[in-house]
């Protein structure tokens, strides 16, 4: 039990630090268009959640806000550009961690564990939904989302070209 616990321990030292890693490394001096692999990743996942699922999920919100922030990354008003784009590099640095975290798994993968010929299974265990979301919760990704939505939803109803009637 102890070993169990100080296993999970250390995973959660190196996901905290693979998580403040990409971080670190973001550039929010990049376009609009230079998030386009970004958008395709939460698409994908969005097709995959729709698939799987009824609801409206985390990934499938993302892949909107995404399209949307590339959107307004283009504006003329510098103040919407700049919060698009730090949106984009937020959205870009959790992708950018997902992935890191796939390619981790594959290459910890030991010679022993079942591959995709004798088994109808993944090769690598994909990060599970639940991990993914408090992933992008911690990386403050849930707020950020909830705080986008909020000030396009405001956006939307000042246009003097929306009437409430």
């Amino acid at each position: 039990m102890v070993r169990a616990m100080t296993r999970g321990c250390e995973q959660s030292k190196w996901v905290a630090a693979l998580v403040f890693g990409a971080l670190l490394t973001v550039s929010p001096a990049v376009s609009a268009e230079s998030y386009s692999d970004t958008c395709q990743y939460f698409t994908a996942q969005a097709f995959k959640d729709r698939r799987a699922h009824r609801g409206t999920t985390l990934p499938m919100n993302l892949a909107q806000d995404c399209v949307d922030a590339q959107i307004y990354a283009r504006s003329d008003d510098a103040g919407v550009r700049a919060r698009a784009e730090a949106y984009l590099a937020q959205l870009e640095t959790y992708r950018e961690v997902m992935v890191a975290m796939l390619v981790a798994r594959a290459r910890a993968r030991t010679p022993g564990e079942p591959s995709l010929r004798r088994h109808v299974r993944p090769a690598v265990r994909p990060v599970s939904e639940a991990g993914a979301y408090l992933i992008a919760r911690q990386m403050g990704l849930v707020d950020t989302h909830e705080s986008w939505t909020a000030w396009r939803q405001s956006l939307a109803f000042a246009d003097p070209r929306v009437r409430l009637e």
